[in-house]
């Protein structure tokens, strides 16, 4: 109960009753998207109607409809839609459309775009091009050999790499505990998914099993979820991020409050 009590509060879950539609959130097969070969982009579709929905899932980039898929989801559950695309390098809004081909009642029809930096990797070994030279022939891809680096430059990097290590040793903790939370979250879907399929499988259900079988979907949603902001590093940072201008900005506020209230007395 306290894992699905958390995964409410983490995201926002759209599934009333007797709809269906999209579930708030777009993810990418890799980070950082690069334009060497196709990248799937991933969503979910609910159904929490008493009927199978068909309907086609698409995919928008920069406000253009560029592919889209047909989508199955059996009553009362849940699935994955990933939708494979080559982009091409620089900035991009990515967004994904759902459109039921029955009369079920979709109450997200479209996700809020997400803004996507498309990096040039010429090679596709997923380091950004540093000059027009491929990295298998380049003796050192990181470093951009049209400019060289001047004495200044040198010494600053010297110093940067000196406390290398104690940056990468925080760095890989908080990422070893992004996974273990990934893991989670996933061992937790399937959990709630197969305490679902037990439940939809079984005749007249009483009052108590229809309120389990509903806090399983909300459950294998949330899961779900929270499990694709964990998997994908670019994305999670960005949710901390997010926590950390918020609490910023509270903390802002409450003494900015605190000095006119000073200044009245």
């Amino acid at each position: 109960m306290n894992k699905l009590l958390l995964i409410l509060l983490l995201l926002p879950i759209f599934a009333s009753a007797n709809s269906a539609g999209l579930v708030s959130g777009i993810w990418f097969e890799t980070t950082p998207v690069t334009d060497f070969k196709e990248v799937s982009v991933y969503s979910v579709v609910h159904n929490q109607t008493d009927e199978q929905i068909q309907g086609i899932a698409t995919l928008f980039v920069d406000g253009d409809a560029v592919v889209a898929e047909d989508v199955v989801v059996k009553r009362g559950d849940i699935t994955r839609v990933g939708i494979p695309y080559k982009f091409s390098a620089g900035p991009h809004k990515v967004n994904m459309h759902f459109t039921a081909n029955n009369e079920s009642e979709v109450t997200s029809l479209e996700l809020t775009g997400t803004i996507i930096i498309v990096v040039k990797d010429s090679d596709g070994d997923g380091i950004k091009d540093s000059d027009e030279v491929l990295d298998i022939d380049d003796s050192d891809p990181l470093v951009n050999q049209e400019e060289g680096l001047t004495n200044m430059s040198k010494q600053l990097l010297q110093k940067i790499t000196k406390n290398k290590l104690a940056t990468s040793t925080i760095l890989t903790s908080i990422n070893d505990a992004r996974e273990r939370g990934a893991t989670v979250m996933r061992d937790y879907e399937e959990e709630s998914r197969e305490s679902l399929e037990e439940l939809q499988n079984k005749e007249n259900l009483t009052k108590a099993e229809e309120g389990k079988k509903r806090e399983h979907q909300l459950a294998a949603v949330g899961a779900s979820g929270v499990g694709a902001v964990l998997e994908s590093d670019w994305l999670f940072y960005v949710h901390v991020l997010v926590l950390v201008l918020s609490v910023g900005h509270l903390g802002w506020k409450f003494f900015a409050s605190r000095f006119r209230t000073v200044e009245e007395e």
